[in-house]
């Protein structure tokens, strides 16, 4: 039975020569598609279009009733209010990739190269996105119904341009820090920096409205009640006073009654008056503390560097992917060769 020698140490190094030898042999084929290879990676560089990046950063302040009393939350709770829920971050940016929010987005007129538009516009004509379209698409009106078929497309189009699967939107925020970010990299800096503000605006405006929506309602109708006790008060010590000026104190005592019936619902109003304002007072006080409050940190300004790929650094990469290549191609030529 025979038995196979190992490979020695020697064997591999006259292995490595050989195989140097031949790549050797073939260096002006392996120049040359490596001159290929670095001149295509030059030109994908000099014609990439420079970005803009636009950064705004934020953080959300709200109060989460750490400090409140038990007998503070009871009474919010007697008036139909919840105590202030933490921030959710995972849900507010969420919230800002959502239709309501980047379709408001869009319809902001901006500036950009000395032309206002409508945002979504620029996008458009910046990305040239219909040109699969029959015409050009330009939106005119900001109400959804009046959208045609292909300006409902076009909606969903710029919205895959800024989250889908190549995104140039970026909505992030810090786990162990609560400051989210908006990050916009577009073809123009007007254009980058003017949508993430817009973008926060809406945001920011949608997020308070709806986190004090219920508490407001609340409010308003607590504050009515009081101004309608305080009127109602009014009238009662108005209409007494009245009476007793009417009888000069000459008035039998049966005639003083409904005086007195006044002068005594007047008490009570009084009474409930105080008790509605007190009541309010806590609702507008609980009302404030729940209202976020949404702080600004980072805002983009003008001129933003533009992000370009380096000329030098994709060319010497094609030369290593041209050498790299061409060189592995001919030894497996050479392999099999030897095989065969």
């Amino acid at each position: 039975m025979g038995t196979t020698e190992s490979p020695t140490v020697k064997d591999l190094l006259l292995g490595i020569q050989y195989y140097i030898s031949y790549l050797w042999k073939k260096k002006f084929w392996i120049l040359a598609f490596s001159i290929i290879v670095a001149s295509i990676m030059f030109l994908w560089a000099k014609q990439e279009k420079p970005k803009y990046n636009a950064e705004l950063t934020f953080m959300i302040y709200q109060d989460e009733n750490s400090s409140m009393s038990g007998g503070l939350s009871s009474m919010l709770g007697a008036i139909g209010l919840k105590s202030p829920d933490k921030v959710n971050l995972e849900k507010i940016i969420e919230l800002s990739k959502t239709d309501r929010i980047i379709f408001q987005t869009y319809f902001d007129s901006i500036q950009m190269n000395g032309v206002k538009d409508l945002t979504i516009n620029h996008f458009i004509k910046l990305y040239s996105l219909d040109r699969k379209f029959d015409k050009p698409i330009r939106f005119t009106s900001t109400k959804f119904d009046a959208f045609n078929d292909n300006e409902r497309v076009m909606l969903n189009i710029v919205k895959d341009l800024l989250l889908g699967k190549n995104a140039i939107l970026d909505n992030s925020f810090g786990v162990k820090t609560g400051i989210m970010k908006f990050s916009l990299s577009s073809l123009n800096q007007d254009l980058s920096i003017e949508f993430v503000k817009n973008l926060f605006k809406h945001l920011s405006d949608f997020y308070i409205n709806k986190s004090i929506e219920k508490d407001l309602q609340t409010y308003n109708l607590l504050k009515g009640k009081v101004e309608r006790l305080y009127n109602k008060m009014n009238g009662k010590e108005y209409a007494s006073a009245e009476q007793d000026n009417k009888s000069l104190g000459v008035w039998q005592e049966t005639e003083r009654l409904p005086s007195r019936i006044n002068k005594r619902d007047a008490t009570i109003t009084s009474i409930v008056y105080s008790e509605a304002v007190k009541n309010l007072e806590i609702t507008e006080f609980t009302l404030q503390n729940k209202t976020p409050f949404i702080q600004q940190i980072d805002v983009p300004f003008k001129p933003l560097f533009p992000i370009t790929k380096s000329i030098v650094l994709y060319t010497i990469l094609g030369l290593i992917i041209g050498i790299s290549m061409s060189s592995i191609l001919f030894i497996l030529r050479l392999y099999i060769k030897n095989i065969f």
